[in-house]
């Protein structure tokens, strides 16, 4: 069956993310900086963000209750607070791919791991976000990738047949879990031309 939609992975695919980017921007020692990345960034605490099953109140005090030092209190409670305005990055050859699949005729979608706050940073970030027929967010369905149940929630929200879509996503295991379902994927390295000419060549020209 025909491809016919495209459906990105957004972070580290459609647009860049990097945690220390707050960090950086917010200023302070270096072992402040790491402590904090490590105790809420790179931490199951943070998990609870995609899965979206904590209040922000909770997340964060997951985090600061393993930070001593208040300079490190106080950047992580700032960090917190300021993270979707820093982590995310445009990248305008996902961009400009995008709009070309657009005026290809697929229609184009988001199934991202991500709390209902990047709905709003990639609006902010993505210049052809409105040329996307839908987007599912992980915290909005309780559920995260590879869980086969947000795929399938994915399908039936928008209704979607799993052999028509055709997946990007940075991480293998997702690409899998996606496969196993009907929906054939690609893993992204971070080229975005090696991905046009394999989308081109064998799923729009083939």
């Amino acid at each position: 069956m025909a491809i016919k939609n495209i459906v990105f992975d957004m972070g580290n695919v459609l647009i860049d993310y990097d945690a220390r980017r707050v960090l950086d921007f917010l200023g302070g020692s270096p072992e402040d900086k790491d402590e904090v990345y490590s105790r809420l960034f790179d931490s199951y605490a943070w998990v609870h963000t995609d899965l979206g099953i904590l209040s922000d109140d909770e997340i964060l005090a997951k985090a600061m209750k393993h930070i001593e030092g208040e300079r490190a209190r106080k950047l992580c409670r700032e960090a917190f607070k300021e993270w979707p305005k820093h982590n995310l990055m445009r990248k305008p050859d996902m961009e400009r791919l995008c709009k070309k699949l657009k005026e290809s005729g697929m229609k184009l979608y988001v199934l991202s791991n991500a709390s209902e706050v990047c709905r709003k940073a990639l609006k902010d970030n993505l210049s052809c976000y409105d040329d996307f027929s839908g987007m599912l967010f992980s915290a909005e369905v309780k559920c995260i990738k590879p869980q086969s149940f947000i795929y399938e929630k994915f399908f039936d929200t928008f209704g979607l047949e799993p052999s028509e879509c055709f997946f990007i996503d940075d991480l293998g295991e997702n690409i899998r879990a996606g496969e196993s379902l009907g929906m054939r994927g690609y893993v992204f390295d971070g080229d975005s031309k090696k991905l046009e000419t394999y989308l081109y060549d064998s799923i729009i020209n083939s």
